[in-house]
């Protein structure tokens, strides 16, 4: 017989630093969203190449990706728990940014303007931080 007592120790440990933030709203786990623009960022300055930006997730959609993969893993969702748990006008706050970042992307791009991504960036950790 399989010990699944772990995976559930596992699972509840998992929740709770994804657990939206009461003074925020939102999960600090999205963070990752938005390092990986700035990671971006970073490597096409010190590589001396251009910008290489993907769309940023909606914070619902990323919120579901991330649970998925540790349902691949064996860990129960806990998806809808977090985004029921979440604050809606904070929501609303972040996804109008992703949306307003997603579409800067061509732009941003064609003229490599990292303080432009930079900004972005800031104001998307003070949504979900601050």
């Amino acid at each position: 017989m399989k010990d699944n007592s772990r995976k559930a120790y596992n699972a509840t440990s998992e929740i709770g630093g994804r657990k939206p933030d009461p003074k925020t709203g939102l999960s600090h786990d999205y963070v990752n969203a938005w390092v990986l623009v700035a990671l971006e960022v970073d490597r096409a300055e010190s590589e001396k190449r251009p910008l290489v930006l993907q769309p940023v997730k909606t914070y619902e959609v990323y919120v579901h990706k991330v649970w998925q993969q540790d349902v691949k893993n064996g860990l129960p969702d806990f998806s809808e728990y977090v985004l029921n748990d979440s604050d809606s006008r904070a929501v609303t706050s972040i996804n109008n940014l992703v949306e307003k970042f997603n579409a800067a992307i061509p732009e941003i791009v064609s003229t490599s303007d990292y303080n432009q991504v930079n900004e972005f960036v800031e104001q998307a950790l003070k949504i979900i931080r601050d």
